[in-house]
């Protein structure tokens, strides 16, 4: 009955329902008639018709009130009434040509007095309300001639949306103008010699009539970290040319970026040509932009940035930069980078975009907030459940493909690779969990945690799962199919039937959750033979058989898999299956899967490893997914795994380009976003050099698709304060009794992320460090620990009496008795502190330099 109207306007939402404006009391009563059919709603997007005034009266009589944000053509609200200005001044402007042939030239002080007497006549012209700012129309009429990289970045870009917006008829175009400014980046020209804004015949003349010779040197001379060499790194590493960024002697730009290129990134990454492909994205974005300006210095790398690589990336490194600038396309590295600025005191500029959105955030040291001092949503990723028991879309299944190509031709393959390359790879193994005296070491639980899934790949790969020929390959595909597609099925529907009911008594097969059937093995259904050659093909491609060729011809397939002999599968009671339902409170803990320790499984694994020499000199090949190349079997297995888990649960199934979408997480990323993003980051970098404690910086906020722009003032960085905290010390017996707790902090008007305690008195024992903080900051150490891989080390605790043999040791002789390969400067103890009230102290972070 609904379906036969529509689409309805939804009236009213929250967070697990909506209504819809539609009147129902004349339906009937709606029943569920199948497992796997139920109601499903899709958003209509409605076409909206817009009425445009011709140019002629838009002139005379702007309405910015049609700004479809509701701003009134405003982006950053430091500005407001700002459009409405720059309108008359561009009408003075057009004014000016009108009547002298050419803009105002470059510092022409009649020429600006003469376009700020047009802008008047303007205003009285159109009747403006403006008010007339005359100091800024002056600014602009002076440097109006000039021609910024960063701005035409940023127009480029908007143009560029609109263009698409024209042909495509999708998202909402500009309504009708936009008026986007910077112009507190201009200096005072006032106070500036008039030399200083002379052309001097470069490339950058235009720049310098803005900025000053002054400035440009000093853009020349910077040393500027940028981290990425994607969309966002071509965009930004072009404007970097065009301003003649790292251009002087002194200059270096260290870019770095482990990826390769891919076919995908050229329709965004526009440095990149087809003859790239599979070549480093930072040399052959350095080869390219050193095309556009030879004076450029770039040094490239292909390391990515991590606590892996700080023996690359170290503190000297760090500290001879001038700011860093991210271009990457994850949380986690931004995370790490920006905790290393953090920590050496260096501007970030951050951004990211997401198809038609993007966003800029200024890290500026003791000024701003750190990237990591915001709570970025969470990535929403489905459950573990959902993706191997209970998958209600394509996304689900195409995940869990991708997750079984990695975890077999790339993870598994990799280290059995290794185990077979590496003699040594046992003892290195054991040495993480076990010291020279066979002790067990203070993390070794987790390490041993760690390398039972690596050991019981490799016992997997150089036993039941070993290949010698194709023809095995193909019996090992056909009876993956036969797991993957009926057995787990068939487990699974044994384990939850049908009519299973949930804790709370309803049927536990209810939406999203779709009821399952297990397939059949079909020879003559392509999709089913589509897994099967796409399988084996890649089993032999990692064991290297000998004398493979790929093969994707059905007919040598067929008689092979007429052969295989499939064991019965007769599912199991009591086989745990995890549902994600919430376990009640007081509940005990599943039983583990057997009784044997972490260690003891590890003393196991590794009892069951092959040697070497009995394997006839086996090499494995590791596969990394490549979703590009159509010849190389892995989008084939991913999606026909997709489609056919699609079909156990009567999911739509996609063919292989949507699949590839999905599966390969092509990012949305469009050139005009990047274009105009990059344009913003490259302003508040040159604010940055201008003047870091005097300058306005800006956060951006945008999508191209409304569109809307929004300039705010970046937080502040949070300050950690004395404060009074309420606690329950009996929160199970007395939750209703609190108390006050007094909570002070070193220094004592409190302290940011940026701050930081430099104790550089040489290598002073334990109890030298604990008299330091009475001596100096008035406090009490109860307690000294650091952080060793995954164990915390206590060096001394008052209440833990075998440390105090610690007391009078050099605090390097304590941590390399727990880091025996430390060659550092310095280290960062959390130490424990108190004042003469017995109050908690928090401080901001401690180094201990040794020298």
């Amino acid at each position: 009955e609904i379906n036969k109207g529509g689409p309805y306007k939804v009236v009213d939402t929250a967070m697990y329902n909506f209504k819809i404006d539609l009147d129902t009391s004349g339906f009937g009563k709606y029943e569920r008639k199948s497992m796997n059919k139920y109601g499903t709603v899709l958003e209509a997007k409605v076409p909206k018709t817009l009425d445009f005034e011709s140019l002629a009266d838009c002139v005379l009589k702007p309405d910015f009130g049609k700004d479809p944000n509701d701003m009134g053509g405003v982006f950053d609200f430091d500005k407001f009434g700002r459009p409405d200005l720059l309108h008359l001044v561009f009408l003075a402007i057009d004014d000016y040509c009108k009547e002298m042939g050419e803009l105002p030239a470059p510092h022409d002080v009649a020429a600006a007095d003469m376009v700020l007497q047009l802008t008047h006549a303007a205003k009285a012209k159109t009747s403006s309300e403006a008010e007339v700012d005359e100091a800024l129309v002056k600014k602009i009429a002076r440097t109006c001639r000039s021609v910024l990289a960063p701005m035409c970045s940023i127009f480029g870009g908007v143009v560029g949306q609109e263009v698409s917006k024209a042909v495509s008829n999708k998202h909402h175009p500009v309504y009708q103008y936009v008026y986007l400014d910077s112009v507190e980046m201009l200096p005072d020209y006032d106070t500036m010699v008039s030399e200083e804004l002379q052309p001097t015949g470069s490339r950058y003349d235009a720049q310098i009539s803005v900025f000053g010779r002054s400035f440009q040197g000093t853009l020349g001379a910077q040393k500027i970290f940028m981290v990425g060499c994607g969309a966002l790194g071509c965009e930004l590493f072009k404007n970097f040319a065009m301003m003649g960024v790292s251009c002087g002697n002194d200059g270096v730009i260290t870019v770095t970026d482990d990826d390769v290129i891919e076919k995908s990134n050229l329709s965004r990454q526009f440095l990149f040509r087809n003859y790239n492909v599979s070549h480093s994205k930072s040399m052959a974005a350095t080869k390219a932009i050193q095309n556009m300006n030879s004076t450029i210095h770039v040094q490239a790398n292909q390391d990515r940035v991590s606590p892996a690589t700080e023996n690359v990336y170290d503190d000297a490194f760090w500290e001879s930069l001038d700011c860093v600038v991210n271009a990457l396309d994850n949380v986690k590295a931004r995370q790490y980078v920006d905790a290393r600025c953090v920590f050496f005191g260096k501007a970030l500029f951050e951004s990211g975009t997401m198809g038609t959105k993007c966003n800029v955030q200024c890290v500026i040291p003791h000024k701003t907030i750190p990237y990591g001092g915001r709570k970025d949503p969470e990535t929403k990723e489905a459950p573990e459940c959902a993706l191997h028991n209970f998958p209600h879309n394509i996304n689900h299944c195409l995940s869990l493909g991708r997750s079984e190509f990695v975890g077999i031709f790339d993870t598994k393959a990799g280290e059995t690779s290794k185990y077979l390359e590496n003699a040594q790879f046992v003892k290195e193994i054991s040495s993480k969990i076990w010291g020279e005296d066979g002790a067990e070491l203070p993390d070794g639980q987790a390490k041993a945690k760690e390398a039972n899934e690596v050991l019981a790949a490799i016992v997997e790969f150089t036993g039941d799962g070993l290949v010698k020929t194709f023809e095995e390959c193909v019996v090992w595909a056909r009876l993956k199919f036969e797991e993957y597609f009926s057995n787990k099925i068939k487990q699974l529907v044994y384990s939850c039937p049908e009519n299973m009911l949930n804790a709370t008594g309803a049927p536990f097969w209810s939406p999203p959750k779709r009821f399952p059937s297990d397939i059949s093995f079909d020879p003559t259904d392509g999709m089913h033979m589509n897994f099967i050659i796409s399988a084996a093909n890649l089993k032999a491609q990692i064991y290297n058989v000998p004398g493979y060729t790929a093969q994707r011809d059905a007919s040598v397939f067929l008689p092979i898999l007429a052969s295989v002999v499939v064991p019965e599968f007769a599912p199991k009671s009591g086989v745990k299956i995890e549902t994600g339902e919430k376990k009640e409170a007081g509940a005990p803990e599943p039983a583990p899967a057997d009784d044997m320790g972490t260690v003891d499984t590890t003393k196991n694994l590794l009892g069951k490893l092959p040697a070497t020499a009995s394997l006839g000199g086996l090499k494995m090949t590791s596969l990394e997914f490549e979703k590009d190349d159509d010849t190389n079997f892995h989008m084939d297995f991913i999606s026909s795994f997709a489609n056919l888990r699609a079909r156990n649960y009567s999911i739509e199934e996609v063919d292989k380009l949507q699949a590839r979408l999905i599966a390969g997480r092509i990012i949305p990323a469009l050139a005009t976003t990047t274009s105009m993003v990059t344009g913003f980051v490259c302003i508040e970098l040159i604010k940055f050099l201008q003047d870091p404690h005097k300058s306005a910086f800006k956060d951006l906020q945008a999508n191209l698709a409304l569109p809307m722009f929004m300039q705010i003032d970046p937080e502040a960085a949070p300050k950690s304060v004395p404060r009074t905290i309420k606690k329950k010390p009996d929160p199970v017996n007395h939750p209703e009794y609190e108390e006050e707790e007094e909570i002070k902090t070193l220094p004592v008007e409190g302290f940011t992320a940026w701050d930081k305690i430099v104790i550089d008195k040489g290598d002073i024992t334990v109890q030298e460090l604990i008299d330091y903080f009475k001596t100096e900051h008035s406090v009490t150490c109860s307690a000294i620990g650091v952080q060793i891989g995954d164990a915390a080390i206590a060096f001394y605790n008052q209440f833990m009496p075998g440390t105090k043999k610690n007391l009078p040791l050099k605090v390097s002789d304590v941590y390399k008795r727990y880091n025996p390969e430390f060659t550092g400067k310095y280290i960062l103890p959390a130490c424990s502190l108190m004042n003469e009230d017995m109050d908690d102290v928090e401080s901001p972070t401690i180094i201990f330099k040794f020298a």
